[in-house]
């Protein structure tokens, strides 16, 4: 499966660390292809139609494994949060931040992400949560 397993730790899953010795546009690649390897998990497990905009009906098995995938995800987009992410950026750090944004977007569009949220940000860095909810609800609010 590559970077990513569907396997758990205490019920939570392990991702592997950017190193912080690299440059932000190393960083940001480093994440970028993280993700790019969560994309390939997602369609790994292609039954569970994780990239259509509305949920289908899950057996049980389906459902824990869809939210094992919620939790990576999570995972990876408070990585990115906390290595890209300031109050004050740069143009560049900017554009590299709003790709994120952009895809944090896309999974709140998930009526069944969205529900998921209050449990998957439970232990999660208290500024990225803050930051997960008021997209969650802007999407929620508005459809985008």
């Amino acid at each position: 499966m590559g970077a990513f397993e569907l396997c758990g730790h205490g019920g939570r899953l392990a991702l592997p660390h950017p190193d912080l010795s690299l440059s932000e546009p190393e960083i940001y690649q480093q994440l970028s292809d993280e993700y790019a390897s969560f994309i390939k998990l997602v369609l790994e497990h292609a039954d569970l139609r994780l990239r259509a905009h509305e949920p289908i009906a899950l057996t049980a098995e389906q459902q824990e494994r869809k939210l094992f995938i919620f939790d990576l995800l999570i995972s990876l987009f408070e990585r990115a949060y906390l290595s890209v992410y300031e109050e004050d950026m740069s143009k560049q750090q900017r554009r590299m931040w709003l790709s994120w944004e952009d895809y944090m977007r896309e999974w709140c569009i998930r009526p069944d992400f969205r529900a998921a949220l209050p449990d998957l940000l439970k232990g999660e860095d208290d500024d990225f949560a803050a930051y997960m909810r008021r997209i969650a609800q802007e999407v929620d609010a508005t459809g985008t």
